[in-house]
C-alpha cells in the first residue's frame, strides 16, 4: 500500500480518536501504566496530530533516497535487496 493509499485511513484514525479521547486515554493510561494527565495533555493529542501530519509527510518521502556511507536509504516499507539480512 502506498503512502497515498494509506493517507485516508490514517487521517480518519486521527479524526476518530478525538471524539473518543476520554475513553482512549483512560485505556492507554491503564495499559501503559502512565499518569492519566500525561495521556490527556501529552500522549493522546500528539498521537492524533502525528497520524495526520506524518500521513502527509509520507507522500513526499515515499520516493526519496539519501546517500550515506552504508549506501542509499530508501524510506521504503519493504526491505531493499541490497540490505544484508
Amino acid at each position: 500500500m502506498t503512502a497515498a493509499q494509506r493517507q485516508p485511513f490514517l487521517d480518519q484514525l486521527g479524526a476518530e480518536i478525538g471524539p473518543r479521547a476520554h475513553t482512549f486515554y483512560q485505556f492507554e493510561s491503564i495499559d501503559a501504566g502512565e499518569l492519566l494527565t500525561r495521556m490527556q495533555h501529552g500522549v493522546v493529542p500528539r498521537v492524533m496530530l502525528n497520524l495526520t501530519r506524518f500521513s502527509k509527510d509520507a507522500l513526499s518521502l515515499q520516493n526519496r533516497t539519501q546517500d550515506t556511507a552504508r549506501g542509499p536509504i530508501t524510506y521504503a516499507t519493504n526491505r531493499p535487496a541490497w540490505l544484508p539480512s
